[in-house]
């Protein structure tokens, strides 16, 4: 027997032992690593998976909301994962994982970080529709993060909200219903990481009741023509999401507030309309919520911007080049009209009249609140939402949003899309006359959708669901539906502001923001 060859045997297999003994050690040092893509987020939970640890009969998790601790154990799992149930969502959070083997615990895992993310918005409800074959139409505004919305159902207003249905779109139409009763509804947005928003605050109530035919005088439909000038949507250059409202300035050139947050300034001049600049996003040192750009104003004397951010109670006032000149906030009404009632108040939109007085439209309590260029309140109208002396049918406003001011008396329009109507008021806070009413004929809402008026009084209303635009004189009596020519049917020639959410007008031009649609379209009224 060849005693080398033994010893040479006893010795490779005794530095083999060495070797794996070393290498089980230096692994055990390492700890677990976590797996390409975990942590991941799910919904509102977060899954953790790690690679199996040698001889780890299971494993401890930790984590915390800074990198590098303290870490505190939220659980132990006999596998490789496991899945964090109370995670905060906005918060970026840190994990590690230690095994056990044998008992005892090892070495940490190197630490895993899953970014918080930005907390999904609930969409509010834009309006609601009983067709002539009895089923419920409901739409909401558009949440460009959102994947899919959930909508749920009640029969009342404190029950238990049901699903109804999960869709991609911003409508939906209920054909479950029954004449006689109510039905309450909410809506959600949710993320592609299956992240859900708030169900939407004050839920939507539609009442099945069959209106008593009344005899009334119906106008007859008076056509009056434009010409599609250009559409901006910008392919190539910058999409737009979700636009809100428009304003031109004082070139003909258009301002858009869009779902992102941003002002866009538009050539809308030429027929190629084209990207000037984006402005109103939030400076780079500041700190806090910026909120989120809804109704804008352009004031052609001070050439200034005024902007309506609803969801942080604020209204800034921007240059021209999207410098920062000064900003307000909405007060809440007097404890005295409004005891009960403690909520932020939410500017939905601004407007300015000749007279200087910058009126705001509160739709938190339902008020129309004036202020002068330094940002101090000076005149309010409305009582409060709530308030024991509001009644149905009185001069009070209802969820007031886009505003307009006429030129020369300094009238107030106000739209009101809960009750299908724009309410005018004088500068004293009168009501003048109310505009429109629910229904399809001539004069008529079904879904009103913005409010301008232009230099010579006229008062234009866009209409979603009917996809049209009319005209009003300055005692609120029908003028004129604008159509184009150009489309095949009579029928289709109507249809000219499918989408719309806000109008505005300016020398024979009109402008209004497809929301659906994301694109703005320039009309020109023709002889």
């Amino acid at each position: 027997m060849n005693r080398g060859a033994v010893m040479g045997g006893r010795t490779v297999r005794g530095i083999l032992f060495l070797v794996l003994a070393c290498f089980a050690g230096s692994a055990f040092a390492a700890g677990p690593t976590f797996m390409p893509g975990f942590p991941l987020r799910a919904g509102a939970n977060v899954m953790l998976m790690w690679m199996p640890f040698p001889g780890a009969s299971s494993y401890n998790v930790y984590r915390s909301e800074k990198s590098g601790g303290p870490y505190g154990k939220i659980g132990n799992s006999p596998a490789n994962n496991y899945m964090d149930t109370s995670a905060p969502a906005e918060a970026s959070v840190f994990y590690v994982v230690k095994p056990v083997v044998g008992g005892k615990e090892g070495d940490s895992s190197p630490e895993a970080v899953l970014q918080g993310v930005e907390a999904m918005k609930s969409p509010a409800f834009v309006g609601d529709l009983i067709t002539p074959d009895n089923k419920i139409s409901v739409r909401w505004e558009n949440n460009p993060k959102a994947a899919f919305y959930n909508l749920y159902r009640s029969e009342s207003e404190k029950g238990d909200y049901k699903l109804l249905a999960s869709l991609q779109d911003t409508k939906y139409t209920d054909a479950s219903v029954t004449m006689g009763k109510s039905y309450y509804y909410r809506v959600t947005a949710v993320s592609s990481t299956n992240q859900e928003s708030p169900k939407s605050g004050k839920p939507l109530v539609v009442k099945m009741v069959r209106e008593e035919a009344v005899e009334q005088k119906v106008a007859a439909m008076v056509r009056k023509a434009v010409e599609q000038v250009a559409t901006f949507d910008l392919d190539g250059q910058y999409v737009i999401r979700s636009p809100k409202d428009v304003a031109f300035d004082g070139s003909g050139n258009l301002f858009v507030s869009e779902g992102r947050g941003y002002l866009v300034h538009v050539e809308a001049a030429k027929e190629d309309m084209k990207l000037l600049k984006t402005i109103g996003g939030a400076p780079p040192d500041y700190k806090g919520t910026w909120g989120y750009a809804e109704g804008i104003f352009f004031e052609p004397k001070r050439k200034e911007l005024y902007v309506a951010y609803s969801d942080v109670n604020t209204v800034r006032v921007f240059d021209t080049e999207g410098s920062l000149l000064r900003s307000f906030s909405l007060p809440k009404p007097n404890p005295g009209v409004a005891p009960k009632l403690d909520w932020a108040p939410a500017p939905v939109d601004v407007a300015v009249g000749a007279d200087g007085i910058v009126w705001v439209s509160d739709g938190a309590y339902y008020q129309l609140v004036g202020f002068n260029e330094r940002g101090e309140e000076v005149r309010r109208i409305g009582l409060p939402r709530e308030n024991k002396d509001r009644k149905p049918g009185d001069e009070n406003p209802v969820a007031p949003s886009f505003l307009a001011v006429h030129p020369s008396n300094g009238n107030l329009y106000v739209l009101e899309v809960a009750m299908q109507r724009v309410s005018v008021y004088d500068k004293g806070g009168k009501l003048v006359v109310r505009i429109g009413g629910r229904g399809s004929q001539p004069g008529k809402f079904l879904l009103p959708a913005g409010v301008a008026i232009d230099e010579n009084g006229t008062a234009y209303v866009a209409d979603r669901n009917l996809e049209r635009l009319q005209g009003f004189d300055e005692k609120g009596e029908y003028l004129a539906t604008y159509v184009n020519p150009k489309k095949k049917t009579p029928e289709a020639q109507v249809q000219i502001v499918g989408g719309a959410l806000s109008v505005a007008v300016r020398k024979g031009f009109i402008a209004y923001s497809d929301i659906l649609g994301e694109k703005v379209v320039l009309y020109k009224i023709t002889p």
